[in-house]
C-alpha cells in the first residue's frame, strides 16, 4: 500500500510540470548550448519495461478464485470443501474415500500441499519481479528529475525566443530608419538562423519528453500489476493455510475410513482369489475339451484320407490284375501263334502283321503300367509321409514295405482308440467314435490280401 500511495503522489507531482511543459515555448540565446540527450540517463527499451511472459505461466493459481478453499474439482462444480455443504458436515458413511479422483496420490502428497508449494514459488517469482521493477522505479525518479530540468530549460528557451522576437522587431524598425544597412541585414539573417535552431531543439526536446512519459506510464502500469499479483498471492497463501487446517481434519477422518476400507479390500481379495482359482479350473477344463475336439477332428480327417487312399489302392490293384491277365493272354496268344507258324507257312505274312500289332499293344500296355506304377509310388510316398509325420512316430531309416506302412497306420489308430477309451473310463465327456470296427476289419482284410 505504501508503494502504491508513493507512486500516486509521484504522478500528482509530475502532472503540473508536464502540463506546464506542454503549454510553454521558447528559443535559445545566441551563445547558449542545448541540453542534449548526452546529459540524460540511457533510455530504456519497451521490452525491458514489460514483465516476462512466463511470470503468470508459473503462477497458475493466480486468478479470481485462487483464494477459494475448495479443491480443483470443486471449483468447477461449485461445491464447497469436502465434508462441508450448506454449513453441515456429512456423515462418515458419505465421505469420499481416500482413492477419490479429486485427490492426488502421487508420492502420497495431497493436492492442496502441492498447490501451496506452487503459490510459494509464485510468490518468490513475484518478489523477484518487484525487486527488478524497484530498480526501474528508481530510474523513473531520476528520469522525472531530468524531465523537470528539461521543462525548466524549455521555459528558459521560450523566454529567450520571445526576447529574440522582440529584438528582431526592434531591429526591423531601426533598419527602416537607417536605410536598410548591410550590418542590420546580417544581424537579421543571424537571428533567423538562431530561431530555426531553437525551433529544432524545441521539437527534439518535446519528442524526447513524450518518449520518457510513455515509458514511465508503461513501467508504472507493470509495477501496479505486479503489486496486485503479489497482494492476491498473499491472500491466496493465507486462504490455503486455513484450507490446510480443514484438510488435515478431513485427512484424519479419511484415514479412519481408509482403515475400514482396507479391511473390506482384504475380504474382497480373498473372494477374488477363490474366484480366480475356480476360473482357473474352468479354463483348464475348457482347454481339455478343445484339445479333445481337435483330436477328434484330426482323427476323422485321417480316417477320411485312409478311406480315400484305400479305395484308390483297390482300383489300382484291380487295374494291375487286369493288366497282368492281359499280359498272360498275350503271352498265350504269342505261343499259339508260334505253334501255328510251324503249321501255317502260307499265313506267315499275316501272322507277322499280327505279331507287330501285338508288340505295339504290349508297348502301350507297358507304358500304361509304368505310368500306373509311378502314380502308385507317389500315392504310397504320400501315405508314408502322412503316417510318419504324426507326433510320436519315429521316422523310417530304410525303405518300407506296404505291410509296414499299414501296420504304422493301424498302430496310430489303435493308440487313439485306446486314448479315447481311457478318457471315457475317467468319466470325461468326449464325442463318440464311429466306424472304428469297420475301419479295423477293412484294414485287416487289405493286409491279408497283400
Amino acid at each position: 500500500m505504501g508503494s502504491r500511495e508513493q507512486s500516486r503522489a509521484d504522478r500528482q507531482s509530475r502532472a503540473p510540470c508536464e502540463a506546464q511543459g506542454l503549454r510553454s515555448s521558447s528559443c535559445l540565446s545566441p551563445g547558449s548550448e542545448p541540453a542534449g540527450p548526452l546529459d540524460l540517463a540511457p533510455e530504456l527499451r519497451h521490452d525491458e519495461l514489460r514483465i516476462p511472459a512466463p511470470l503468470r505461466a508459473r503462477c497458475p493459481g493466480t486468478c479470481d478464485r485462487a483464494t477459494s478453499p475448495c479443491p480443483p474439482g470443486d471449483l468447477q462444480s461449485g461445491h464447497g470443501p469436502a465434508g462441508e455443504q450448506d454449513g453441515k458436515e456429512e456423515p462418515p458413511g458419505q465421505q469420499q474415500p481416500a482413492g477419490h479422483p479429486n485427490e492426488s496420490h502421487s508420492d502420497n502428497v495431497p493436492w492442496y500441499v502441492r498447490t501451496i508449494k506452487e503459490k510459494e514459488e509464485c510468490l518468490l517469482t513475484l518478489v523477484e519481479e518487484i525487486d527488478r521493477l524497484a530498480k526501474y522505479k528508481a530510474e523513473c525518479v531520476q528520469k522525472d528529475a531530468v524531465i523537470a530540468n528539461l521543462l525548466r530549460e524549455v521555459e528558459r528557451l521560450k523566454k529567450q525566443l520571445e526576447w529574440l522576437k522582440d529584438s528582431a522587431d526592434t531591429g526591423a524598425d531601426t533598419k527602416s530608419k537607417q536605410g536598410n544597412s548591410s550590418e542590420e541585414a546580417n544581424e537579421a539573417s543571424t537571428l533567423g538562423a538562431i530561431l530555426e535552431q531553437a525551433e529544432a531543439e524545441k521539437m527534439a526536446l518535446m519528442a524526447q519528453l513524450t518518449a520518457f512519459q510513455k515509458a514511465h506510464e508503461e513501467l508504472f502500469a507493470e509495477l501496479q500489476k505486479a503489486e496486485d499479483d503479489y497482494n492476491m498471492a498473499t491472500g491466496t497463501m493465507f486462504s490455503l493455510q486455513r484450507q490446510l487446517e480443514i484438510q488435515e481434519s478431513q485427512l484424519r477422518r479419511t484415514k479412519s475410513e481408509n482403515e475400514r476400507l482396507q479391511k473390506e479390500i482384504t475380504g474382497r481379495e480373498n473372494q477374488l482369489q477363490a474366484m480366480s482359482a475356480k476360473f482357473g479350473s474352468l479354463r483348464e477344463e475348457r482347454k481339455h475339451e478343445e484339445m479333445m475336439a481337435a483330436m477328434e477332428k484330426e482323427n476323422s480327417s485321417l480316417r477320411q484320407v485312409v478311406r480315400e487312399q484305400k479305395s484308390k489302392l483297390d482300383e489300382q490293384m484291380e487295374l494291375i490284375s487286369d493288366l497282368q491277365g492281359t499280359a498272360w493272354q498275350l503271352q498265350a496268344e504269342a505261343l499259339t501263334n508260334q505253334f501255328h507258324m510251324q503249321k501255317q507257312q502260307c499265313a506267315q505274312e499275316e501272322m507277322k502283321s499280327q505279331a507287330e500289332v501285338l508288340q505295339h499293344t504290349e508297348l502301350q500296355t507297358r507304358v500304361a503300367l509304368e505310368r500306373i506304377t509311378s502314380k502308385f509310388e507317389r500315392f504310397r510316398s504320400k501315405i508314408i509321409q502322412a503316417t510318419f509325420s504324426t507326433a510320436g512316430i519315429k521316422a523310417p531309416q530304410a525303405e518300407l514295405t506296404d505291410e509296414e506302412v499299414l501296420e504304422a497306420m493301424q498302430k496310430i489308430i489303435n493308440e487313439r482308440i485306446e486314448f479315447y477309451q481311457m478318457l471315457k473310463q475317467k468319466g470325461i465327456k468326449v464325442p463318440s467314435l464311429t466306424n472304428i470296427d469297420t475301419f479295423t476289419s477293412s484294414a485287416s482284410s487289405a493286409k491279408g490280401r497283400r
